[in-house]
This record gives structure tokens, C-alpha cells and sequence, in this order.
């Protein structure tokens, strides 16, 4: 999943404001997320893994945090990221 992530962060404009939940968003279109959301129980883990994984690309810079939508609608905090 960690080469999924890091692609979607590539394909971003430098200079581009996401969170968390865009990955997800987009992550959602892959098997990969199937597989790997199925392994963890705990959606404060699974954010966990992806905000590791956004980190360990190098690609962007945790500028704060974000109240956004999630899958299901409901607004929820998670992590806000700039791409450098």
C-alpha cells in the first residue's frame, strides 16, 4: 500500500493542500485498500498507517489538521498535508 500512497501524493501539483481522507478517497478505487483495511479493525489505525506512509514518501510536510468528510459522510479530524 505504501507505493499506492506514494503515487497519489506524486501525482499531486508541489504546493497542493490534502488531508488524510483525500488519500483514502482515492485509495478506495484500489484493491490494495481492500486488502489492507480488511487486516486492520481499528480506523484510528488504519489513518495511523496512511499518515506513516504519507511521511515516510517524502513527498509532503504535515502542516496541521483537517476536519473533513469521510466515507461516510460524517465529519471527522485526520491529518493536514502539503505536497513538496
Amino acid at each position: 500500500m505504501y507505493n499506492i500512497v506514494r503515487n497519489i501524493v506524486y501525482s499531486f501539483p508541489k504546493g497542493k493542500r490534502f488531508d488524510s481522507h483525500d488519500i483514502i478517497n482515492q485509495l478506495l478505487q484500489t484493491q490494495a485498500y481492500q486488502q489492507k483495511r480488511a487486516r486492520v479493525r481499528s480506523v484510528a489505525k488504519f489513518h495511523s498507517d496512511i499518515a506513516k506512509a504519507i511521511k515516510k514518501c517524502g513527498l509532503a510536510k504535515k502542516i496541521g489538521k483537517a476536519n473533513s468528510p469521510t466515507i461516510t459522510g460524517n465529519l471527522s479530524p485526520n491529518c493536514q498535508w502539503e505536497r513538496i
